[in-house]
């Protein structure tokens, strides 16, 4: 179950890369939001059905897994301040040539 989390966590990290544009398709999201579900549903029932384990397998699992969790929220982050960017420079894009087509149109 552990390595099931780990792999969705690593194909979740590799959605995040493959991003058309930092402005993506709703469906690329939503496919990355089903996926997140997923290992969150799949941790959850870890940790319920495995609490009283403590096998050193696990130990480097739960550590590959925490390495892989923070490699994916600081990609988030990244990706998140990406969007946000390019959403201001295609506004103001839009602002300028706003403008030229108004000031092209007067006599």
């Amino acid at each position: 179950m552990l390595t099931n989390i780990i792999d969705d966590t690593s194909l979740v990290i590799k959605m995040i890369h493959a991003l058309s544009s930092p402005v993506s398709q709703e469906n690329e999201i939503d496919e990355i939001e089903q996926l997140i579900a997923q290992r969150d549903k799949l941790i959850v029932q870890f940790f319920e059905l495995c609490k009283d384990i403590n096998a050193p397998e696990l130990n480097e699992q739960l550590n590959q897994l925490k390495v892989l969790d923070k490699k994916m929220i600081e990609l988030a982050i990244t990706s998140k301040d990406k969007m946000a960017k390019e959403i201001i420079k295609q506004k103001n894009n839009s602002k300028a040539t706003n403008a030229y087509q108004n000031t092209s149109l007067k006599p």
